[in-house]
């Protein structure tokens, strides 16, 4: 079975742990790194600003990666950790497609990072 995780990479994060489970229990794991499309770790005033200038093209391209790798893997269902930068129209494409869309939430509001995540979770076919 293929799943398309999408959420953060990196040594010691609940994500990675997840998405590597699900690898070591006999999935084939496909997993987007969001951190590769979008620049959140500016420190200067100036980058910040610059960053949050371009920050929609980023979410745009990180989309289309999305649906483009979609395409490429052709996944089973869809794992997404959190979805801070994810569109609803990605999760319409995916379910269009026949994909269940699940959402691992780990946090305590829908609403403290950002306007995708609230627009998002009446999409996902399951949430935990």
């Amino acid at each position: 079975m293929k799943v398309l995780c999408v959420g953060e990479e990196w040594k010691g994060s609940n994500s990675s742990a997840l998405f590597y489970a699900l690898s070591r229990n006999g999935l084939t794991v496909n997993l987007i790194n969001e951190q590769k499309y979008i620049s959140a770790n500016a420190k200067s005033f100036v980058t910040k600003g610059v960053n949050k200038i371009i920050r929609p093209l980023q979410i745009r391209d990180f989309n289309e990666q999305l649906i483009s790798s979609t395409q490429k893997i052709k996944p089973t269902w869809v794992l997404v950790y959190k979805g801070a930068y994810l569109n609803p129209k990605t999760i319409r494409y995916w379910k269009e497609h026949g994909l269940k869309v699940v959402n691992f939430f780990p946090d305590v509001s829908f609403s403290a990072h950002g306007e995708n995540i609230p627009q998002c979770i009446p999409l996902y076919d399951y949430i935990f």
